[in-house]
């Protein structure tokens, strides 16, 4: 499995169980890669989104 996969699953579950706080500490991890040679691969572009859809449900929060 690669990283992205286990970010993707910690998003899911930072969902399930309403936690700013790790959706917090995910986007900071989101936004040290995006800048990195990485941040151009298609596998974070979807986790960019993924996180982007779970960062708006959050204001319901």
């Amino acid at each position: 499995m690669s990283d992205v996969h286990h970010y993707y699953q910690g998003i899911q579950l930072a969902s399930q169980y309403q936690s700013k706080r790790h959706i917090g500490w995910i986007d900071k991890s989101y936004n040290r890669l995006h800048v990195l040679p990485i941040g151009q691969d298609k596998r974070l572009n979807t986790l960019g989104e993924a996180l982007k859809e779970t960062m708006s449900k959050q204001e319901a929060w």
